[in-house]
């Protein structure tokens, strides 16, 4: 009786495990494997992004050129995709093998993540208080900004801006809230990446085009973090670095034209030489020329001699990217002015290189 109980164990025990092998068998013909590159709006790559099977833990990320590939158990399971400023989309898997998936820059978001540099750190733009004002970096080339000062100018409240001169390359006078001394500078203090800069000259060699954030403190919070070198107020610059992802190439070229907006009008050499002896007559001298002799003067028109037309060209190219331990950004920029006066001229050829390696987890190259 022992021996036919324990045969059938072993009989229910083999049956059992038969039929478990055969689901397993089902269920993996059933499994679907999709792949597929995840872009932005502007078609770039985006590393990094998070996949995962909705009502599952099953999940992967893009590698650095936006592919991926994940296994999911049928037809109709769901794809969720994330990424950090970008809206969420859900996509039924069906009958696709090879997606090509773009998602969309989420406004609200950003605003609810931007991040805003004040001197002893960062803080959430939501969550920011005190006066700071932060200037727009975006479409810097296509505005026509050729230096720092004009991206000031208008784009932070509280900040006035002036040219002290015509010529081109010419330094601007900025004021934050208003004239702080009467014998002192007035000019504000300039920190780029962390370095403080008492000339306020450094910053005209800067190409707007590496920068890319710009904040203005202008309430106490800038003393108190650089003393009275602050007490104009001070201008946080932050320029580009290297992101993770592909190498990415920019290059862009614009070309301006100045003129002078309206010449006065002259008298001519006759009219000239009439007022001089209407001039003489009415004082009870002789005239100073005769009647032939004033229709021989010639015409002199000085300003036109002088004017031109002004032509601006400016060229910039830069290349970034990086990986998981190494981050490049490397730009140059050649940039010409000519003064609607001749002989007045500008130019700047500027360059520069940001390269980030991490040797260690504690020790990074900069």
């Amino acid at each position: 009786m022992k021996r036919i109980n324990l045969k059938l164990r072993c009989y229910y025990a083999f049956v059992l495990v038969a039929m478990f092998c055969l689901f397993q068998s089902i269920s993996a013909q059933n499994r679907i494997t999709v792949t597929g590159t995840v872009t932005d709006e502007k078609d770039e790559t985006l590393p990094s992004v998070t996949i995962r099977i909705k009502g599952a833990s099953t999940g992967t990320l893009t590698d650095l050129k936006g592919n991926f590939s994940i296994t999911a158990p049928n037809e109709n399971a769901i794809l969720v995709f994330s990424y950090v400023g970008y809206s969420t989309r859900e996509i039924k898997v069906g009958n696709q093998r090879n997606m090509k998936l773009k998602l969309t820059e989420d406004a609200q978001l950003l605003e609810t993540f931007e991040v805003v540099a004040i001197g002893y750190g960062a803080v959430s733009k939501e969550k920011l208080s005190g006066a700071i004002s932060s200037v727009s970096t975006a479409n810097v080339q296509e505005k026509g900004f050729s230096n720092v000062q004009q991206m000031l100018q208008g784009g932070a409240t509280g900040v006035t801006v002036s040219e002290t001169s015509g010529q081109p390359g010419s330094e601007m006078n900025i004021e934050i809230r208003g004239v702080n001394s009467i014998s002192g500078s007035t000019q504000p203090l300039y920190v780029i990446d962390g370095v403080p800069m008492d000339d306020a000259s450094a910053i005209t060699n800067l190409n707007p085009n590496d920068i890319a954030e710009m904040n203005v403190l202008k309430d106490a919070s800038a003393s108190a973090i650089y003393g009275s070198r602050g007490n104009n107020g001070v201008i946080l610059i932050t320029t580009k670095k290297g992101k993770l992802g592909a190498a990415k190439v920019s290059a862009n070229y614009s070309q301006k034209f100045s003129e002078f907006y309206r010449f006065m009008e002259l008298l001519d050499g006759p009219t000239w030489g009439h007022y001089q002896n209407d001039f003489r007559t009415s004082r009870g001298y002789s005239k100073a020329y005769s009647d032939e002799q004033i229709s021989k003067l010639p015409t002199y028109d000085h300003t036109e001699s002088v004017m031109q037309m002004g032509i601006s060209k400016d060229g910039n190219a830069s290349v970034s990217g990086g990986d998981e331990k190494t981050k490049y950004y490397i730009s140059g920029q050649i940039l010409s002015q000519e003064g609607i006066i001749t002989s007045t001229d500008f130019k700047r050829f500027s360059g520069k290189i940001n390269f980030e390696r991490e040797l260690t987890s504690k020790l990074m190259v900069m």
